[in-house]
């Protein structure tokens, strides 16, 4: 997932592709990692967005369009960054 968080994924792919069903991937996952692969994956997709915004000098509406999609445009992380418009951070 950490190489793939970029891409459109659903747990009926991720449970083919591990020879489960869905709901039994969901409970082995939660069980391996205490998060829903769901949760897992957005997690992974914050960071990167916190990373981002750590590492540039765009105003906040822009970094979506760092990230690759699902996790840059419409995204989640799209929305919340749309929330603050003019916002800018700029690191030392």
């Amino acid at each position: 997932m950490e190489e793939h968080y970029g891409e459109a994924v659903n747990l009926q792919s991720l449970a083919a592709l591990s020879g489960l069903t869905t709901r039994s991937l969901i409970r082995r996952f939660k069980l391996a990692t205490g998060d829903t692969p769901t949760g897992y994956l957005q997690a992974i997709r914050a960071e990167a967005a916190r990373q981002a915004l750590e590492n540039t000098r765009l105003p906040v509406e822009d970094v979506p369009g760092l990230l690759p999609a699902p996790a840059g445009r419409g995204s989640v992380v799209s929305i919340a960054v749309t929330a603050w418009p003019g916002l800018c951070i700029v690191l030392p």
